[in-house]
């Protein structure tokens, strides 16, 4: 692991519990990331909660330390690893053990809530935006990471996930950036071309 410009906090964490850690598979799928600790060293990862994204991670950064803590059996946690990205893991209980009495809950709570904020603050922006300005960002982000998500999701499906807006709403908006030429589709729905879409709709 050779992770860049990572933070004192994660510098603390990652320095107990590197030596533990194992790559994570590279996969065009998701990975179930429940009772598991990940830390993103280069690249991003989709975060999935019961099959929906709840949001993305940017290296270098931790996801799942809040599960060392408390684990809920019925929530579905999956991550998913868009390309290039090095990701490496250690199951939850292990990195609990390791870093018991290891004199690092100061930073392990300062980055559970890091994460937490960021999220919050992704959530409240995308509530300030219109329905057509959360959609635009989505498709971006998705012809940014084609490669690996058009494996798995069509455009449309990764739309509706990503926003959580309804899926006629979303349907609607593709169909009438395909018509105005602002984006071309395949038969199954992977995007092929993305031209400067509108700033308004």
């Amino acid at each position: 692991m050779n992770p860049c410009e990572i933070s004192y906090h994660e510098d603390r964490v990652l320095a107990k519990i590197k030596y533990a850690m194992k790559p994570s598979q590279t996969s065009t799928s998701k990975l179930d990331a429940r009772d598991k600790v990940f830390f993103i060293s280069k690249g991003q990862a989709v975060i999935f909660l019961d099959g929906r994204v709840f949001g993305t991670v940017s290296a270098p950064s931790f996801v799942g330390l809040i599960n060392i803590f408390h684990q809920d059996e019925h929530l579905k946690q999956e991550i998913f690893l868009t390309e290039d990205t090095v990701a490496h893991e250690i199951p939850s209980n292990d990195a609990a053990n390791i870093l018991k009495n290891k004199g690092v809950d100061d930073s392990i709570s300062f980055l559970i809530s890091k994460n937490a904020l960021s999220f919050i603050n992704h959530i409240m922006r995308l509530k300030k935006q219109n329905t057509y300005n959360i959609i635009k960002h989505s498709i971006l982000y998705y012809h940014k990471h084609s490669i690996r998500l058009q494996e798995d999701f069509s455009l449309s499906k990764f739309t509706i996930d990503f926003t959580g807006i309804s899926k006629s709403r979303v349907m609607l908006i593709l169909k009438e950036l395909k018509k105005g030429g602002y984006i071309e589709t395949t038969k199954n729905g992977r995007l092929v071309k993305i031209n400067k879409l509108p700033d308004n709709f």
